[in-house]
């Protein structure tokens, strides 16, 4: 079980086409701990107490910009203790963080994920720094350019979605939000898209899109309901998205939606 969880939409960040829609985030909303907490909650119950997890990944938006990431890291590091633990960034922010924050990813062998862009981020200065507070990280991107999914969505419904999505990789998360699981960033965080664009397309999520945890009393049955393939899926592209190179987003509809 890999499970993803955003401690803020927000990114300090604008890239078109964002899967997680974070350009249209207007303000910051990290979570606090007690929500956090919450949220947490079922599904380390559902897992024989976190054993059945092999990885926690902290995603956002920016999870940087959370007003206590020592906090939040140090609480899900130690409630899923047998975990990797992944934080993936952006890394812009990690010369600004303080050394309470260098020393929480040690104590707790967290593995930083620094996604590469190709804009004015002086990168091997962050490795540098990294290195010399000798903590974990990986590299995501081209060194070059950045490739971004474009284009995604489709604003037609398509009947055969169970064939044309089975084998889509997203399909092995369990992406964490208000106690729910979804398949899936595009429908965890699609109100954000729903909310800027309403009226100008015909895609929609429903309750057979996500996992209320609420309704689920054991491991089994949650993976069982995880073999579910979304409706939503019947609006996507799945693995044949379009690609375009990483630029800053205008906040168009097009960005991620195929009309044709």
């Amino acid at each position: 079980m890999y499970i993803e969880y955003n401690l803020t939409d927000k990114c300090n960040l604008n890239c078109k086409g964002c899967a997680a829609f974070s350009p249209l985030v207007k303000e910051n909303n990290s979570k606090s701990l007690k929500k956090i907490k919450e949220d947490f909650k079922k599904i380390y119950e559902l897992s024989l107490q976190g054993k059945k997890v092999t990885r926690v990944t902290i995603m956002g938006g920016e999870p940087l910009l959370h007003h206590d990431i020592n906090g939040a890291i140090t609480y899900i590091a130690t409630l899923f203790n047998y975990s990797e633990i992944w934080m993936v960034t952006n890394g812009i922010l990690i010369p600004k963080m303080n050394d309470e924050f260098f020393s929480v990813l040690k104590i707790y062998n967290v593995t930083l994920c620094i996604s590469f862009y190709p804009n004015s981020i002086d990168y091997q200065k962050i490795y540098a720094l990294l290195d010399k507070k000798e903590i974990n990280f990986k590299i995501y991107g081209d060194y070059k350019k950045r490739m971004f999914y474009h284009q995604y969505l489709k604003n037609e419904y398509d009947k055969n979605y169970k064939i044309t999505n089975k084998d889509c990789w997203y399909r092995s998360l369990f992406i964490l939000k208000d106690n729910k699981i979804y398949p899936c960033t595009e429908i965890a965080y699609f109100d954000y898209f729903d909310e800027e664009f309403k009226g100008q397309h015909n895609i929609k999520v429903d309750e057979d899109d996500f996992i209320d945890l609420d309704k689920i009393n054991s491991f089994e049955e949650l993976q069982e309901a995880k073999k579910r393939i979304s409706p939503f899926c019947g609006f996507c592209k799945g693995n044949h998205k379009d690609t375009t190179e990483w630029d800053i987003s205008k906040r168009d509809i097009n960005e991620w939606i195929c009309f044709k």
